[in-house]
């Protein structure tokens, strides 16, 4: 469970020296949140690695749809797509909606990542917070309501936590919703 605290904390803090690095260099922070989705789904291996033993027996299988939500949260990061495609065919594949469907199916993942989470690990009133985490989740895919995609995950992590902080998989919870609030406050300062 160390390791896994080491970890977050590791990530965390290099996010935010890069941040004050380049503060210093052009007098603003600057986060590098379109490659927070990247540092997800490595540490989420990562962490699947070291409870290698828990996932092959399926005694936390939640992981498993955890790191398949995860994989289509990066699927919808146009910056991933940049890597392959060239501009006009970025701007094709752009055009036909393809990330709102790796939405959609990164919501209803996410649903069930909240759903057999809270079941495996007996957490309490889990029926109340599911329906509750699940209800933001959904509100997340439309325009004007597009923070819940980002607060259900600190909503979640904040209850796993509460209940279960001895469980070594909720570390990544913690690190997936401070990920996502930095990404919600760079969103919201971009706006206004």
């Amino acid at each position: 469970m160390y390791r896994e605290k080491r970890a977050v904390s590791l990530v965390i803090l290099t996010i935010f020296v890069y941040a004050i690095n380049i503060y210093f260099e052009s007098n603003s922070f600057i986060f590098p949140f379109p490659i927070f989705d990247f540092i997800l789904l490595i540490l989420a291996f990562q962490f699947a690695y070291w409870n290698l033993k828990d996932l092959i027996t399926f005694r936390k299988w939640y992981f498993h749809i955890y790191i398949i939500a995860l994989l289509f949260k990066l699927l919808m990061n146009p910056i991933l797509w940049g890597l392959f495609l060239n501009e006009i065919d970025l701007e094709k594949f752009l055009e036909k909606n393809y990330l709102e469907y790796f939405k959609l199916t990164f919501a209803l993942l996410s649903i069930g990542v909240f759903a057999s989470w809270s079941f495996v690990e007996k957490l309490k009133s889990k029926i109340v917070w599911i329906a509750i985490i699940s209800t933001i989740q959904i509100l997340g895919l439309f325009e004007f309501s597009y923070a819940g995609l980002y607060l259900s995950y600190a909503i979640f992590a904040g209850y796993v936590l509460y209940q279960k902080p001895s469980n070594s998989l909720s570390y990544i919870l913690s690190l997936h919703a401070i990920l996502d609030i930095i990404t919600l406050l760079i969103l919201f300062t971009k706006i206004n």
